[in-house]
């Protein structure tokens, strides 16, 4: 954090700050994966619990009292959530692959990487996975 403004976070404490938020939703939601997934249990206030695998319920009920990480759950969340207006599924396979991508990411820039290249690598690597899958 930056003495003078608490509302800053800059650099490798950003993004070790989104790392754990990445680690907390794709936790919950990736309990609930495929056929064999998990049923997760929330917390809906007023002594409401809710039962669910969806992985777009569980991604949207999920907060932290953190709020950078707060804020990077909600950036997230959107991902999530618009992978399952578009497609109408996948919120949890979305959750998976983006969780390793930025984990994977991180210990690249941490270990001294380029982050212009590291984002060219998964930019060209997207564009060839988006290729096989308009094939299938």
């Amino acid at each position: 954090k930056n003495k003078n403004n608490e509302n800053i976070l800059f650099g490798l404490n950003a993004t070790k700050n989104f790392v754990n938020a990445i680690d907390k939703l794709s936790s919950a939601v990736s309990k609930t994966m495929g056929p064999a997934g998990s049923y997760v249990m929330l917390d809906q206030g007023y002594d409401r619990v809710r039962i669910t695998k969806d992985g777009v319920t569980v991604a949207k009920s999920l907060t932290s009292s953190d709020k950078f990480e707060n804020m990077a759950i909600s950036l997230i969340k959107e991902v999530c959530i618009k992978s399952n207006s578009l497609i109408g599924d996948g919120t949890t396979t979305s959750m998976v692959i983006l969780s390793s991508i930025i984990k994977e990411g991180y210990k690249r820039l941490s270990a001294g990487y380029s982050a212009k290249h590291l984002i060219a690598g998964i930019e060209k690597t997207s564009k060839e996975l988006e290729k096989i899958v308009k094939k299938q």
